[in-house]
């Protein structure tokens, strides 16, 4: 079995462990199991393709922040 010893930021993992409370409970290895979840997701989703992430560039480029 495999070990990954990863950083992210503090509030995507109390988003993170929130939602795993919230779907699975408060039980031993259920944040394991969802982050294999979402591996496995993430491994099979169709990634997008160059045009797609270029306009998605481009629409972030012309969004102007609230004032």
């Amino acid at each position: 079995m495999g070990r990954l010893n990863v950083r992210i930021e503090n509030e995507l993992e109390e988003k993170f462990r929130l939602k795993v409370f919230e779907r699975k409970g408060m039980k031993k290895g259920n944040i394991t199991s969802a982050i294999e979840e979402a591996m496995v997701l993430w491994i099979n989703a169709t990634p997008p393709s160059n045009d797609e992430i270029m306009l998605k560039n481009d629409e972030n480029k012309n969004e102007r922040p609230v004032e």
